[in-house]
């Protein structure tokens, strides 16, 4: 009989020491939990603090380039009256491409650079080649400025192969040669003339790409980002 007491004992006392083992385990688990959350919690307001950031400072950033972009183009018109309406020009050009506002404002400065007065028209077909080839505009617009100058290496890029020959230029496309006189308004016209006849579309057939869908919306929230700029932030 005093065994089976001392047994029951035993038990009772391993059971409870069990009990108050789990019990501990639980509560400790609950505070882990608790820290857990609190831990969430603070990292989600992190994360949301840092992307925050990382908009504003976008933000910032962008209108930064575009303030930097109209002074030079206020340098290179005259006034700042000119270099607005240039740049109305280039918003309006830019939201109907795939091209950058960034880019294509460097294309337009290069351009007037060249002693060019750049239409929209003109944007367009050089923008056709720079789209056909894959190219940026700003880079096709350098191609050009150097062809002004005597300096054809860049439009061998592009497939135009110039040769000098005395006061003539023999300018090779595709197979077809077309001779013009050596200057640079003659280059520049053959060059628009070739965007015009051989890239057309190129700017519509990159706009129904994935990227170019990308690239609209880019052009998009950095105008978005330019007016917000100009409304005084």
């Amino acid at each position: 009989m005093a065994e089976q007491v001392r047994l029951e004992l035993v038990v009772v006392d391993k059971t409870g020491a069990a009990l108050g083992k789990a019990k501990g385990n639980v509560e400790g688990l609950n505070k882990s939990l608790g820290r857990t959350r609190s831990l969430a919690k603070l990292a989600a307001g992190a994360l949301i603090a840092i992307g925050t950031a990382g908009v504003v400072r976008g933000l910032v950033n962008t209108i930064r380039t575009f303030e930097d972009l109209r002074a030079t183009l206020v340098t290179v018109e005259g006034s700042v009256q000119a270099a607005g309406k240039s740049f109305n020009l280039i918003k309006e050009f830019t939201a109907g491409t795939t091209f950058q506002l960034d880019e294509v404002t460097n294309a337009f400065i290069t351009f007037r650079n060249a002693g060019l007065v750049p239409t929209e028209q003109f944007m367009l077909n050089i923008g056709n080649i720079a789209a056909g080839m894959g190219r940026r505009l700003d880079d096709v617009a350098k191609a050009v400025f150097n062809a002004t100058t005597g300096e054809f290496e860049m439009l061998k890029q592009l497939g135009i192969k110039v040769k000098t020959e005395s006061d003539k230029l023999k300018v090779i496309f595709r197979g077809t040669t077309t001779e013009i006189r050596n200057n640079g308004i003659d280059i520049v016209n053959l060059v628009e003339e070739i965007g015009a006849k051989e890239f057309k579309g190129g700017i519509e057939r990159s706009a129904k790409t994935l990227s170019g869908a990308f690239s609209n919306l880019q052009d998009a929230v950095a105008i978005a980002a330019d007016e917000v700029g100009e409304g005084g932030l």
